[in-house]
């Protein structure tokens, strides 16, 4: 099952800055000082087999996992052969410091040849500062040993870059739903005492056991509580997999709580041998959530933030739906529907747009002239090109035909903007049209003068007859085809 909130966007406004670095962090530690243990543990092999430390210690190794590993994983270790013996050798005992401290107590070579034991621990001395060089095993937290410093270190390491790759996935998507609503001292808070709780339930869980534990999921799935309990009974944008179904759906954020609990709790329940650690990302969850609780009963959560995503997608819904019914051809149900919107939006270009559309049906009524004038003439977010301006009057014309509600100096604002824009073929529609007036004003005859000139700096003699025939026609006696006229003498 994989249920993941997609319900915000990347803004540089509310960039969630303690996430970024929490990645980057994550991302350092793995390839800047992770990345040097495979040279320490292939030398450290190396050394081990040319040695012949392997053939002393090996059987040492065996009785020590023991006395406490399962027969059938120790069974499977003796089967092994060079060069895999050394390397898995050396990476035991990288994680395991009581093992040097028994060979220390019992040498696998004869007290009594003080040669062979001196050569002995020299090699091993050697073999140790080569162990030593990893950094994983110096900071993982171990069960049989746990600490508090690697209860806090263990939280930045991951054991490859699948694992570093879907926990900072998963942390970019958390992060950019929490860290706005809770700020980003708190997000951060909340982040770290997950990781250090859900460190602590798997701690608890494996008592006296030989393991160790990596990785910063159980902090990440405290965000994930968090995000619950921020967002409470607000609906979010989710995307989820189960099987062969998966699809997006808007839920009440808490819904997700005991989804995500449940989850981690029944793979905990159901496979103890996954190797992931399911207890520390039910404690991270616990954790986080109740943290965040906290948060909300002191009121320290962001509430503007909270509330403008929500009339945010209030918004959104009432586009949404009045999308919906254009696109059921339900024109009744998509007409109320834009009263409401171009009234909450009176000056954005798409609430207008729709609007037209919805009454495209009934081009007689005022309604359409109404947002077909906005449209053209109204300062409108965001700005129209003079193609679209183009678009929606012609597309008024086709439906009105004579029957326009545009007057003469709103025809002829319309042909300058198109003219200034280069759109000169469609000035000229304008221009006729105005020029067809049974008095074509001084509006219509100035930009006749100016579209006519424009076709002669574009040396489109043909173009250039047609307008400066039809001004000569139409007005002869006009200041305008007389200076057009010494203009071209």
């Amino acid at each position: 099952m994989l249920i993941i909130p997609l319900d915000q966007r990347l803004t540089l406004a509310r960039f969630p800055w303690v996430t970024a670095l929490l990645i980057l962090v994550n991302v350092i530690v793995y390839f800047g000082f992770q990345a040097r243990d495979e040279s320490a543990f292939r030398n450290a092999a190396d050394h081990y087999r040319r040695s012949g430390l392997v053939e002393l210690e090996w059987p040492s190794l065996m009785t020590h996992l023991a006395q406490r590993d399962s027969s059938e994983r120790v069974a499977q270790l003796s089967q092994l052969r060079e060069p895999q013996r050394s390397r898995v050798a050396v990476e035991l005992q990288a994680f395991d410091a009581e093992f040097a401290e028994r060979l220390a107590r019992f040498p696998p070579v004869a007290k009594g040849d003080s040669d062979a034991l001196a050569q002995w621990r020299g090699q091993r001395q050697q073999l140790q500062i080569m162990i030593e060089q990893a950094v994983t095993p110096r900071h993982v937290l171990l069960f049989h040993q746990p600490s508090a410093a690697r209860l806090f270190t263990s939280m930045f390491l991951h054991g490859d870059a699948g694992h570093l790759f879907g926990n900072m996935l998963f942390l970019a998507l958390l992060g950019l739903m929490t860290e706005a609503a809770l700020g980003p001292w708190l997000f951060l808070g909340i982040y770290l005492f997950a990781g250090l709780g859900g460190g602590m339930v798997s701690v608890l869980r494996h008592v006296g056991d030989y393991g160790s534990l990596l990785g910063a999921s159980g902090a990440i799935a405290g965000l994930m509580g968090a995000c619950c309990v921020v967002w409470g009974m607000r609906k979010i944008r989710v995307f989820y997999w189960f099987l062969v179904i998966f699809d997006y759906t808007r839920v009440p954020a808490i819904m997700l709580l005991p989804a995500w609990l449940g989850w981690e709790l029944w793979q905990m329940a159901t496979s103890p041998g996954a190797g992931i650690a399911f207890d520390a990302h039910a404690g991270g969850i616990i954790c986080g959530a109740l943290a965040t609780f906290l948060v909300r009963h002191l009121g320290w959560e962001r509430r503007e933030v909270l509330d403008a995503h929500t009339q945010a997608k209030a918004t959104v819904d009432l586009h949404a739906a009045l999308r919906s019914a254009l696109g059921k051809l339900e024109f009744a149900q998509a007409r109320e529907l834009s009263e409401r919107l171009v009234k909450q939006f009176p000056n954005e270009r798409e609430a207008w747009r729709l609007r037209l559309r919805a009454w495209r049906d009934r081009p007689l009524d005022p309604a359409w002239h109404d947002a077909s004038k906005r449209l053209l003439f109204d300062r409108l977010t965001p700005a129209a090109g003079p193609d679209e301006d183009i678009a929606v009057y012609d597309g008024y014309l086709a439906a009105n035909g004579a029957q326009i509600q545009l007057s003469c100096d709103e025809l002829a604002s319309l042909g300058a903007r198109w003219l200034q824009a280069g759109r000169l073929a469609a000035s000229e529609r304008i221009v006729f049209r105005l020029l067809d007036e049974p008095e074509p004003a001084e509006s219509a005859r100035r930009l006749a003068l100016r579209l006519a000139l424009a076709w002669h700096e574009a040396n489109d003699a043909g173009a250039f007859q047609r307008v400066a025939g039809r001004l000569y026609a139409r007005c002869p006696d006009s200041s305008e085809a007389a200076r057009l006229q010494r203009l071209m003498q």
